[in-house]
């Protein structure tokens, strides 16, 4: 419930038309639960249409619905706590070197400071009132064909659209395309700059409210407003013997969402986008898991001797990214995700990395963007300086390779070693934030270079150096 959020309060004394549609609703703001009516049906069939039970037709076509991430929504129930969590002073590394913790008293609080209302210039956090639970609606259709006796191939396409998916929107942003002088067709004698070029598009709204125009910075509300859709086209080729199993699979995919981003939650802060920006023109992209191509190969093969190997190949095309400016372009006070201007060469910016005026210069303010996630590959600086281009494909070959003992009947040991990266293959991910796919011109040291190793973001990387285990396990 948002009835007591300390931001949702300061907007009700506001009067103008965003502050008003978000708090004009008690209905929606007292709410504990987005939705009661999730109706999920499912269909489905499988069709022998030659009636030898050798081949298979299946179908079907599915709503499904997830439940909203507590952890995004938690930003606004701090926010409605009786004592608000928030920063009251900053403390200086000249302050705190002396400082005794339990024999010095702790610093004065500014005067009017209270826990229980958030300070002036505080950040604020809603939930969008009209927020829901996000669902896909999915769709499958698919054949299966036995070939020989031990052989059977199949082919299947997955057509996936994500509604209602998490999204970070700033409501609150700078307004410098209005404000700031250095942005074209800016008008700074405008009402609405009651602070120059760092006003906000309620700092006019607060001030005739007798408030201070930095009552509040930005607003983060956390929405679900974004899309995405999912396309994947799957053959696996199966073929089994007694003394082995082999797998063999192509997945050809397509993955794209509206900002790029798999589901636009997570480290949402760092991407957060005003709503006139969240469906501009290339904003909908490939996320930045697209992988166009992935090959499997994998088998278990039972040798002599009570020795097995198992291999399993993995090749994957690479996974698209942003390159950014690290500077803010669109004039919303943000900069993490500000891409690259329309029409400007790479190599030129990848030449002034690191500096943030030639940056600028050849990123003018307030152009269009590039379209999100467009860039699959970037370069390799050596020790001498030389620039070459490398790839951001995935190539890992991992085997285990297991000896089995047996005692008597009822007793084995099964000892294995299990190899990684066998080959030792660079795999790489592009990106400062390898979780968010962003790279920004700004830092020399990351920009369109490899910063990590291939990995999912949370966890350990995929793409780990040549790695050994030994193990072993006891069945009775």
């Amino acid at each position: 419930a948002q009835n007591n959020n300390r931001t949702i309060n300061i907007l009700r004394s506001v009067n103008h038309p965003l502050a008003q549609a978000l708090t004009s609703n008690a209905a929606k703001l007292t709410r504990t639960t987005p939705n009661w009516k999730e109706f999920q049906p499912r269909v489905g069939f499988a069709w022998d249409p030659f009636g030898d039970a050798k081949t298979v037709v299946r179908g079907g076509y599915g709503i499904f619905y997830d439940q909203i991430f507590q952890n995004l929504s938690l930003f606004s129930a701090t926010q409605s706590e009786p004592q608000v969590f928030q920063t009251a002073i900053s403390l200086t590394a000249a302050q705190l070197a002396t400082f005794r913790y339990g024999v010095d008293p702790l610093p004065a609080l500014p005067p009017g400071f209270s826990f229980a209302n958030l300070a002036v210039g505080a950040v604020g956090r809603i939930n969008d009132p009209d927020a829901t639970e996000p669902y896909v609606q999915k769709f499958s259709i698919g054949i299966q064909r036995e070939l020989t006796p031990r052989m059977s191939i199949s082919s299947d396409f997955v057509h996936t659209l994500g509604v209602h998916e998490p999204r970070f929107l700033n409501i609150n942003p700078q307004i410098k395309g209005v404000c700031d002088p250095l942005y074209p067709n800016a008008t700074p004698a405008s009402p609405r700059c009651v602070r120059g070029a760092a006003s906000r598009v309620l700092d006019q709204a607060f001030v005739a409210a007798g408030l201070p125009a930095n009552r509040l910075e930005q607003i983060n509300m956390f929405a679900t407003t974004n899309r995405s859709l999912f396309d994947s086209w799957a053959t696996t080729l199966k073929y089994r013997t007694n003394k082995m199993l082999l797998n063999a699979s192509y997945v050809l995919a397509f993955s794209r969402a509206w900002g790029g981003q798999p589901t636009a939650s997570y480290s949402g802060n760092g991407i957060a986008i005003t709503p006139e920006n969240q469906f501009a023109a290339g904003e909908f992209g490939p996320t930045r898991l697209d992988e166009r191509h992935r090959f499997v190969l994998n088998g278990v093969f039972n040798l002599k001797w009570g020795f097995q190997i198992s291999p399993i190949v993995q090749i994957a095309s690479a996974r698209p990214f942003s390159a950014n400016t690290g500077i803010d372009i669109d004039g919303d006070g943000l900069t993490t995700i500000d891409r690259l201007c329309d029409g400007v060469s790479l190599a030129s910016v990848f030449a002034v990395r690191g500096n943030n005026a030639a940056i600028q210069a050849l990123n003018p303010r307030g152009c269009r963007q590039q379209s999100v996630n467009q860039y699959r590959s970037g370069f390799f600086v050596d020790a001498s300086g030389a620039v070459r281009e490398i790839s951001h494909r995935f190539i890992n070959v991992d085997v285990r390779a297991t000896k089995t003992f047996s005692f008597g009947e009822r007793y084995k040991l099964n000892a294995y070693i299990d190899f990684y990266n066998v080959f030792n293959t660079d795999n790489l991910a592009f990106g400062s934030n390898a979780r968010l796919g962003l790279n920004a011109a700004t830092s020399a040291a990351t920009f369109m270079q490899p910063s990590s190793l291939f990995g999912p973001g949370f966890g350990p990387p995929i793409g780990r150096p040549f790695t050994a285990q030994l193990g072993a396990r006891f069945t009775f």
